[in-house]
């Protein structure tokens, strides 16, 4: 038994992380380009899917249920949703909305979230501002993607040319998903977003976002 145990203990931990995401979007990016990356690492990300929403509350309880379901130690859980439209009502977002920096908005969210579900196996993130600044990363991929749509797409890459992925702002005409809709209107954010990233691969994206990257840092680092 002790020579079991032993053995065990020179096992390399495993990870179970739930990815909590807004839509269909985020399920597939966890399944298609973290699991591949992070099962490397022991760590086994589960998509779970919740749906875009205008409430902090139905978020909460599946989260809050989530938690008390599973109890394991190895369990970890974190969050993949949007700053643009985050909703009213997560406690303290009152003053969080006044926050010019939307990097530090984003962050004082993150905080709020942990505070509203205390416990420590929780990692709280919010992408700024939309999970589609990830494809900006990739215009060019998704001209191959969408050949009718390059012109287009030639025109989205020089107006965000000045600009990281994550700069992009949260204006209701201007976020991510709403640019690149005007400039390739056949792109489809469920298909054609996963493939984009799936294809950018996520050396080049972390090197593009830094606040993404600083997530990705975050979940690599629940092995040791």
């Amino acid at each position: 038994v002790r020579a079991l145990r032993q053995e065990r203990a020179r096992w390399p931990a495993v990870i179970r992380l739930f990815v909590i995401g807004e839509g269909d979007t985020e399920e597939a990016i966890v399944k298609r380009v973290l699991v591949p990356h992070l099962s490397a690492r022991n760590i086994f990300p589960i998509a779970q899917s919740q749906g875009g929403g205008s409430r902090w509350a139905p978020w909460r309880r599946f989260l809050a249920r989530l938690m008390r379901q599973e109890k394991a130690g190895e369990c970890r859980f974190t969050t993949l949703f949007d700053l643009y439209a985050f909703p009213d009502d997560l406690p303290g977002m009152d003053a969080i909305r006044e926050e010019a920096d939307t990097l530090e908005r984003a962050a004082k969210i993150e905080a709020a979230m942990a505070a509203d579900l205390p416990d420590w196996r929780f990692i709280p993130y919010v992408q700024r501002h939309e999970i589609e600044a990830l494809v900006l990363t990739g215009v060019e991929e998704l001209a191959a993607i969408l050949p009718s749509e390059r012109l287009g797409l030639q025109h989205l890459q020089k107006e965000v040319a000045t600009q990281g992925p994550e700069d992009v702002n949260d204006n209701y005409a201007t976020v991510p998903s709403r640019r690149l809709k005007k400039h390739a209107p056949t792109y489809s954010k469920t298909v054609d977003g996963p493939t984009v990233i799936e294809r950018v691969g996520l050396p080049r994206i972390r090197a593009a976002c830094p606040k993404f990257n600083a997530w990705m840092t975050t979940v690599e680092g629940l092995d040791s």
